[in-house]
């Protein structure tokens, strides 16, 4: 099994990434993402990958699917699924 698969199949390994992500993600911290922050942090996963530079709507439409109370800001707890989704789509991709 991949190293990634590995990651994505246990949640306390997944919940430590997501800690170390937000906290490099929370440039001014605050303890929260803002959509600035999520635009460049999208910018940077899609470079580290090898992908197309997302747009800002990109991040703009991830904001409104994970902002759960609707107060333009992401907290830790709702930042977590995003963490999953991009390890489950770098899994999914074999590494």
């Amino acid at each position: 099994m991949g190293k990634v698969k590995d990651i994505v199949n246990n949640p306390q390994i997944v919940e430590t990434v997501a800690k170390n992500v937000f906290k490099l993600a929370d440039a001014d911290k605050n303890g929260f993402i803002s959509l600035n922050e999520l635009d460049m942090l999208t910018k940077f996963i899609a470079s580290e990958c090898g992908s197309d530079t997302p747009s800002r709507e990109g991040a703009n439409n991830i904001m409104r699917e994970l902002d759960t109370n609707t107060d333009s800001k992401l907290s830790f707890e709702e930042f977590v699924p995003f963490v999953q989704q991009v390890l489950d789509v770098i899994a999914s991709n074999g590494l």
